[in-house]
């Protein structure tokens, strides 16, 4: 539609727990973390390196997850990338998805 964008009233568009929780029913992924991430300081790469990203490893390895989905609801921050590599390099893989 033109003119229509997502919002954050609209979680469903950029976090589809709903159809992650069918398709984990379903058997076509394994079990979903009993917790989720969020990380605001977007812009602080710094931040981001030093403490986000190790924040978001020890929470994957305390949930036994394997995999990771990172999400953005604005722009793809640089933020979001530094998360990912910072996961691929600790054996966590991931999809990055950004929605604007």
């Amino acid at each position: 539609m033109t003119g229509v964008h997502t919002s954050m009233e609209d979680a469903r568009c950029w976090f589809p727990l709903r159809r992650l929780r069918a398709a984990a029913a379903a058997g076509r992924i394994g079990a979903l973390a009993e917790r989720f991430s969020r990380r605001a300081d977007q812009s602080q790469s710094a931040r981001t390196l030093d403490i986000d990203c190790p924040e978001i490893l020890r929470r994957c390895r305390e949930d036994g997850a394997d995999a990771a989905i990172l999400l953005a609801t604005s722009r793809l921050p640089s933020s979001l990338s530094l998360a990912a590599r910072h996961l691929e390099s600790h054996g966590i893989s991931d999809g990055a998805h950004g929605c604007a």
